[in-house]
């Protein structure tokens, strides 16, 4: 739901931890980082969340994650 609300390449999605995401109030954003664009431009980035069911799952899985936990513990080949 992540990555089709924020439009995320796979690549992007699996390089979250919880330490990407900041979760208060209404909106959160996750940092990105230097993604394929951002190499380009030699700039991070980040994108907003608004939709408030994927800021409710993002917020209970965060409650319980360690700051370097992976959004998603498979790898890419599993992912694939």
């Amino acid at each position: 739901m992540l990555a089709f609300h924020c439009l995320l390449r796979p690549g992007e999605l699996l390089k979250l931890h919880a330490s990407d995401f900041h979760l208060d109030g209404k909106v959160g954003v996750v940092n990105l980082g230097l993604t394929k664009s951002g190499l380009r431009q030699g700039a991070a980035e980040s994108v907003t969340i608004t939709d408030p069911v994927v800021l409710n799952m993002l917020r209970a899985w965060h409650l319980y994650a360690s700051p370097g936990d992976p959004l998603l513990p498979a790898g890419p080949l599993d992912f694939r």
